[in-house]
């Protein structure tokens, strides 16, 4: 969905080797096809009012962001292994994580599509276990060493919790930012760490 909710945006097989990713009101009336591509496969976000991104799911993996009124194409990021991405709340600016390989090691990047800036943010973390603060200046992530807590504008980074035992996944964040929530790979059970001030 658009970021007003009165969009959606979907990838569909227009024949045996082609496929389109179209824009369109949620009920599929007034469709505009952006791009014809051959990528079988693609995960879909709308981070911002005016640009769709998109990632091929077959690995390696190629983030891309596409323009809406003009359909113009930019490659993000990649190619990369293991590939997960979260786009911030704003949509001005997006982490990814991936692999030079599919056993390599993960890292964890962050990127400012405006300003062509790109940093890696050295933690072993996938996106996935990552999760926004409401104004788009913060991230809460959790490797294997626990959970951290970093300042995107000067890449401070605080350990706020160690060696807690959890295999994070889809981490939340409320919009009180006092607890994160996590489900546990380990068990599969959901659970919450007060955030510390």
């Amino acid at each position: 969905f658009s970021k007003d909710g009165r969009k959606i945006a979907y990838h569909y097989s227009a024949s045996s080797n082609d496929s389109n990713i179209s824009i369109s009101n949620p009920n599929g009336s007034d469709f505009i096809i952006l791009l014809k591509t051959r990528i079988p496969d693609v995960k879909i976000q709308w981070p911002s009012e005016d640009k769709i991104s998109f990632y091929n799911l077959n690995e390696p993996s190629d983030l891309f962001s596409l323009n809406i009124g003009n359909s113009e194409l930019t490659k993000l990021a990649g190619p990369l292994y293991n590939f997960s991405v979260l786009w911030s709340p704003d949509g001005k600016s997006v982490i990814y994580s991936g692999s030079n390989s599919p056993d390599g090691d993960i890292k964890l990047f962050w990127h400012n599509p405006s300003e062509e800036t790109y940093v890696d943010l050295e933690l072993n973390a996938l996106a996935s276990a990552c999760a926004w603060s409401v104004d788009s200046n913060t991230i809460f992530c959790s490797d294997e060493s626990g959970f951290w807590k970093i300042d995107i504008k000067n890449k401070n980074r605080e350990n706020i919790y160690q060696n807690t035992g959890y295999l994070a996944k889809d981490l939340i964040l409320p919009p009180l930012e006092n607890y994160l929530i996590f489900k546990n790979k380990k068990d599969g059970f959901l659970y919450s760490l007060p955030i510390k001030n």
